[in-house]
């Protein structure tokens, strides 16, 4: 089992490490952020429908291709609504973007204008992320 805090999780039994990487961190509360085409077509689907069902998964994909701050905003109220402890963010840049955004504004409340614009370094502590 994984024990650290980081991991990187590639090749042959991949969705096994996964799995265990959530179990050892007690992650039970999935935000999975994903392309809204590249999901299905590059099989990352099927590979998240294999999660058990003890686990609760909460799906994002309404942004554009080159993310705006209200769709960051939105990705991170739906964040807290669900009460999520991991976002998982499944494809390309702007994919893991909006994720790692998503992550700053849902921990850093009230400064999300600060951290885009640059002003505000990011301190508080993140929730765990994911990036496939």
């Amino acid at each position: 089992m994984l024990k650290s805090k980081q991991a990187v999780i590639i090749g042959y039994g991949s969705r096994k490490k996964l799995l265990n990487y959530l179990e050892s961190e007690n992650l039970k509360k999935l935000f999975i952020v994903t392309g809204k085409a590249s999901y299905k077509s590059s099989g990352a689907k099927k590979f998240i429908e294999t999660i058990p069902k003890d686990y609760s998964i909460n799906f994002f994909n309404k942004f554009s291709t080159n993310p705006k701050y209200i769709d960051v905003l939105q990705g991170s109220k739906l964040l807290k609504k669900n009460k999520c402890d991991c976002i998982i963010s499944i494809g390309g840049g702007s994919v893991i973007d909006i994720g790692k955004l998503i992550n700053a504004f849902h921990s850093n409340q009230a400064e999300e204008l600060e951290i885009t614009n640059g002003t505000k370094i990011v301190k508080k502590k993140l929730i765990k992320f994911v990036a496939i």
